[in-house]
């Protein structure tokens, strides 16, 4: 009787790692630690010996513009999942609503390491705000997301535009909510703590 041997490599898994950790300035080594501190999985040597930079500030890293402002009175919301929706209304007690569109494009690929020229840059809705004539910022209610003809309001969105090829593209247009005393004057958006762009609300 003749055996025959089946033999087979096994599959190689690979993971691609991109993260930003802060250090001190006049550290020259490191060690990169996967698993628990006490038990690691995995360490790396890294060699921090090289040209120290600068962190970019968010508002540097994209082009925006108020396209919109305006008072409204409620914003009317739907959240749906599996089927079931739930209608919902957000009216506030005091002040008023400050509703601002935007137009946001990238000025940047902000993937350190991307492949075949697939890029990407990303924000969160916390990072946008808005002060009032007075000079006071203003409370962000949300920024809005229609998600399959479900209005939903949320402060904590992740926005993420993808690109192919060399150069940036990828323009987005958001609405957001503010509550506020809705005096009229300029109002000022700003990108964390870079301003970004004004409007006036009559």
């Amino acid at each position: 009787m003749q055996k025959n041997r089946c033999t087979a490599n096994p599959p190689r898994i690979g993971v691609k790692l991109e993260a930003v950790f802060t250090v001190p300035s006049d550290a020259m080594e490191g060690t990169l630690i996967i698993g628990k501190k006490d038990e690691p999985t995995v360490e790396f040597p890294l060699d921090l010996s090289g040209e120290v930079t600068e962190f970019p500030q968010a508002g540097s890293l994209w082009d925006v513009e108020i396209t919109g402002l305006s008072l409204v009175d409620e914003v009317v919301t739907e959240h749906g999942s599996r089927g079931q929706t739930v209608a919902g209304r957000v009216t506030p007690a005091i002040g008023k609503m400050v509703k601002v569109d935007l137009s946001l494009t990238p000025k940047r690929d902000l993937k350190a390491d991307r492949l075949n020229e697939n890029n990407a840059a990303a924000f969160t809705s916390k990072h946008v705000g808005l002060v009032g004539p007075e000079g006071l910022p203003l409370a962000l209610v949300g920024e809005a997301r229609n998600n399959g003809g479900s209005l939903t309001l949320s402060s904590n969105n992740s926005n993420t535009s993808n690109w192919q090829g060399e150069g940036t593209t990828g323009q987005l247009e958001r609405t957001y909510y503010f509550l506020g005393s809705g005096a009229s004057g300029d109002y000022q958006l700003y990108c964390k703590d870079v301003n970004v762009s004004s409007a006036t609300l009559e």
